[in-house]
């Protein structure tokens, strides 16, 4: 049974959507109908370094950023429906494998800006060293979302994307393109299951105690992994997604003594995406994403606490907030392994959505890791 559309909305939006013509000859392009970055000015929206699987720079390769199903609509997707995936810039790698990637200023996005401002992307590099896709996020702005907008009002796009190629997608030759032109979709295969990420650490010794709230909004930065097969086992990470609450969580308050790492649950989907080229054949590849945030809460206590050297003093009695500060990363964070084989990166920062209110019992200070905490120290620890 072939995949169903996710509604009649994306029925009418995948009607919609220009893709880049067709040309004579078998073009260097895949999607030629894309401007080159060489040729635009501006903002950059994505750049890395690509390389082939011995770690040697992989020079003169397509990169290709393709518009991705939004939060809101992978929160949504059921086994079977199809997104359309839409090309919004392509770059080519130097001597070094860099590449640096403006978007075509022709492109519309705003069918792909979720409701929390957000646009995903991945980028697909397919040639003869081999084929990979790398995933990110990046922010509309608030002209964009849920209208016609251009590519150019995206901001904080990665600089330092790390790309390896690997073995080249299944070909399905004998297989029709939906159209005669360049055409790549997205479907949702299945649901892998729902798993515990971490969000934050709280840190106390005699002197304070500390209440978070995960309220709805708070974002949480997790891996992708990226399979050409889709078998349990051959996934590798391939970069991030971000997913927010729908719902807040105000947690108990940590006492004294206490050095807690905190987790809350996310919903895990396996994606089968594809590329039919107009020049003929297609690539596939699959990918293991945040499907949407479920809820929960749970601890476990840490092995020891960090270093934390930038300490800022406090009287008895006073609460600081800290709203401005960016949790560490941690590299096997979000706990998968069970459903793919392999655990992913996960970070989540505090803002005004997502905060510590420390309560100093006695005088003492909070320690930030690489800043006062104040100022955005990564991690955060009371006396």
């Amino acid at each position: 049974m072939g995949p169903r559309l996710a509604s009649a909305a994306t029925l009418a939006f995948l009607a919609a959507t220009t893709v880049p013509s067709a040309a004579a000859a078998p073009p260097a392009s895949h999607f030629p109908g894309v401007a080159d970055s060489a040729g635009l000015t501006g903002q950059t929206l994505v750049a890395g370094t690509v390389r082939d699987s011995a770690g040697r720079a992989a020079e003169g390769v397509e990169a290709v950023v393709l518009a991705t199903a939004s939060e809101d609509m992978l929160a949504s997707m059921k086994p079977g429906d199809q997104v359309k995936m839409v090309p919004v810039g392509r770059g080519t790698t130097n001597m070094s494998g860099r590449f640096a990637i403006r978007v075509d200023p022709a492109v519309q996005i705003g069918a792909y800006v979720g409701s929390s401002g957000r646009v995903n992307f991945q980028v697909l590099v397919d040639s003869a060293d081999g084929f990979a896709s790398w995933s990110f996020t990046a922010h509309a702005d608030a002209a964009s979302a849920g209208t016609p907008a251009d590519a150019s009002r995206l901001s904080d796009g990665p600089t330092d994307a790390e790309i390896v190629l690997g073995g080249a997608a299944r070909t399905q030759d004998g297989v029709a393109a939906p159209t005669a032109k360049t055409t790549c979709t997205e479907s949702l295969q299945s649901t892998i299951g729902t798993y515990w990420d971490s969000i934050a650490e709280t840190y106390t010794h005699t002197k304070t105690n500390v209440d978070w709230v995960y309220e709805a909004g708070s974002t949480s930065t997790l891996g992708v992994g990226y399979s050409l097969t889709g078998a349990f086992g051959s996934f590798t990470a391939s970069g991030t997604t971000v997913t927010g609450s729908t719902a807040t969580i105000n947690i108990a308050t940590d006492p004294v003594n206490v050095k807690r790492v905190h987790q809350t649950r996310f919903e895990l989907g396996k994606y089968y995406d594809i590329c039919w080229y107009d020049q003929g054949g297609s690539q596939s590849w699959y990918l293991a994403k945040t499907k949407r945030w479920i809820g929960g809460h749970q601890y476990y206590t840490a092995a020891s606490y960090p270093a934390a050297a930038n300490c800022s003093p406090y009287l008895s009695g006073d609460k600081p907030e800290i709203d401005d500060h960016k949790a560490v990363t941690w590299s096997n964070g979000y706990d998968v392994s069970a459903g793919i084989g392999i655990d992913l990166q996960s970070s989540t920062g505090f803002t005004t959505v997502a905060k510590q209110s420390w309560t100093f019992l006695a005088s003492g200070s909070i320690c930030g890791t690489n800043d006062y905490p104040e100022a955005g120290g990564v991690t955060v620890v009371g006396s």
